[in-house]
């Protein structure tokens, strides 16, 4: 005798197959903990997980703060000082008003916009920019600011020079 399968079985067979379902249902077996607390099993309706998005969490160890600016740079080894006046003005605020030369420590007296006149003298911080006296001369004042770009940093020299009115009095002595 011959047995022979119809093609509509041959093809729900094929689906059952193909789509990995099984075709006799199976309950699963309750947890421990389901039995210990009294509850009845779970059917395959409760068992479902919903699947989303994959949780994405941001580990900020080792990186750099997005939100800073790269023209501001952390120095965890200097510790935080008061900055003085001269420290908190751009260098085109300052005027210089006086310079005087020919002993040990030469000094000169810059005044603030507010008229206020302040000594500095060689290694006096100066600017927003982290600026420091380097020379004094007859009739100029020599500072350096180090300056941040992208691609790195380099050192700036800005001269500020006595007013054409001081440079007359001092030609005419």
């Amino acid at each position: 005798m011959e047995t022979r399968i119809s093609p509509t079985a041959l093809l729900a067979l094929s689906l059952c197959l193909s789509t990995g379902a099984a075709c006799a249902r199976v309950e699963p077996e309750p947890s421990p903990t389901e039995i210990a607390r009294g509850l009845p099993p779970q059917t395959s309706e409760q068992a479902t997980v919903e699947v989303g998005p994959p949780q994405y969490s941001y580990q900020a160890v080792g990186k750099r703060n997005p939100f800073q600016s790269y023209f501001e740079e952390i120095r965890p080894d200097e510790p935080s000082r008061r900055r003085s006046k001269l420290e908190r003005l751009e260098l085109d605020q300052l005027k210089l008003v006086a310079v005087m030369i020919g002993t040990a420590t030469p000094r000169a007296m810059v005044e603030d916009p507010d008229g206020r006149g302040h000594m500095v003298k060689i290694g006096t911080l100066i600017g927003r920019n982290g600026g420091q006296i380097e020379r004094i001369g007859a009739r100029h004042l020599v500072i350096h600011e180090e300056v941040r770009t992208p691609s790195g940093r380099f050192v700036h020299p800005v001269t500020m020079r006595l007013p054409e009115e001081k440079l007359a009095l001092l030609d005419d002595d």
